[in-house]
C-alpha cells in the first residue's frame, strides 16, 4: 500500500534502502488513480495520487526504481479512464508500469463475482483486447519498452543497471528457480538433468501459514510434481510471458522441437494470426 511508505516519516523506505541488494525496486499496487474506483475497491485509504507522487519522489531520492500496478477493463470502465491512469503513472515518473486485465467471472468467489451488475458491465473479449492495445500503444509511443506481456519499462531504465532482474529471470525456468515467501507464496524447483520439477504452494492466510511453520517447519500445504510433458508446458507458458518462445533454447533443454511437441496448438495459434514462427523463435504478433 503506497500510504505505508509515508508513515513514521518514511522509515519503511529508509529501511528498504539499507537492505544489501544489487538494486532496489519499489512496487506499488496502485490499481487506479480514480477516487471513485478506489472507493468501489475499498482502497481509498491506501493512498491518493498526491501521496503516491510523494512516495515516488522519496524512493527516487534513495536511488530506487519505482513500479506501479494498474488494472484495466474494470466493469463499465471507459477506455478514456484507462488511458488517464497510465498517463498519470507516466507523469508521476514511474520507472515501470504494469498493466493487468481484471480477472472477473461468475463463480470466482469474490464480492464482485457475485454481483450480476458488475458481471454484466464487463467488456467482451474483443473490446477488452482493443482497450489493451490502446493502452499498450500509449506507453510505447512514450518510449516505454515492453519487457513482458504486462510490464513496460521507461526509456532509460530497460537494459541498464537500474532495471530489475525479475522480468529477465523469472520467465526462464530452464535456468532460474522461484521461491515464494509468505501466505500463498509459490515456489518452483526444476531438475532438468533428471526431467523433474516440483511446485510448492504455501498455506493461505497468516494464521494457517504460521501454524504450518510451527508444526512442520515448512510453509507449504500443496504440491504438484511435474511429468516430462508438464515440464515442457511449464517452459512454454513461462517463456511466453516474454513475448517469444526461443525454439533454440527449447531444443537444447528438451532435445525436441516445440512445434513438433504441440503441433495442433501452434497450428491453431498461427491460423488465428497470434504467432509468427521462424527457425529461432515463436513470437506473439502483438
Amino acid at each position: 500500500m503506497p500510504i505505508y511508505f509515508l508513515t513514521r516519516g518514511g522509515a519503511l523506505l529508509d529501511a528498504f534502502a539499507e537492505l544489501p541488494a544489487r538494486h532496489r525496486r519499489l512496487s506499488m499496487g496502485v490499481q487506479s488513480f480514480d477516487p471513485s474506483w478506489l472507493d468501489r475497491m475499498g482502497r481509498r485509504a491506501f493512498g491518493t495520487r498526491a501521496q503516491v507522487a510523494q512516495v515516488v519522489r522519496r524512493a527516487h531520492a534513495l536511488g530506487m526504481t519505482v513500479s506501479c500496478d494498474l488494472l484495466i477493463n474494470l466493469p463499465g470502465q471507459p477506455l478514456a479512464d484507462m488511458l488517464e491512469d497510465v498517463r498519470a503513472a507516466h507523469e508521476l515518473g514511474f520507472d515501470q508500469v504494469c498493466v493487468y486485465h481484471l480477472v472477473l467471472f461468475e463463480g470466482l468467489g469474490t464480492p464482485w463475482s457475485r454481483d450480476p451488475a458488475m458481471l454484466a458491465a464487463l467488456p467482451d473479449n474483443e473490446q477488452a483486447f482493443h482497450n489493451w492495445r490502446s493502452v499498450r500503444a500509449f506507453l510505447l509511443e512514450r518510449g516505454y519498452e515492453q519487457s513482458t506481456l504486462t510490464n513496460f519499462e521507461r526509456e532509460g531504465v530497460a537494459g541498464t543497471p537500474r532495471a530489475f532482474l525479475y522480468e529477465a529471470l523469472s520467465f526462464r525456468p530452464e535456468q532460474t528457480d522461484a521461491v515464494g515467501f509468505g501466505p500463498g507464496g509459490i515456489s518452483c524447483f526444476t531438475d532438468l538433468a533428471h526431467g523433474r520439477a516440483i511446485k510448492l504452494v504455501n498455506a493461505a492466510g497468516a494464521a494457517a501459514y504460521r501454524h504450518r511453520i510451527e508444526r512442520d517447519a515448512a510453509a507449504f500445504d500443496r504440491a504438484f510434481r511435474y511429468t516430462a510433458r508438464d515440464l515442457r508446458l511449464l517452459h512454454l507458458t513461462r517463456t511466453l510471458a516474454r513475448g517469444e518462445i526461443e525454439r533454440t533454447t527449447y531444443r537444447r533443454v528438451f532435445g525436441t522441437d516445440a512445434l513438433a511437441d504441440f503441433p495442433q496448438s501452434f497450428t491453431a495459434l498461427g491460423d488465428a494470426g497470434l504467432v509468427e514462427v521462424d527457425e529461432r523463435a515463436i513470437r506473439l504478433t502483438e
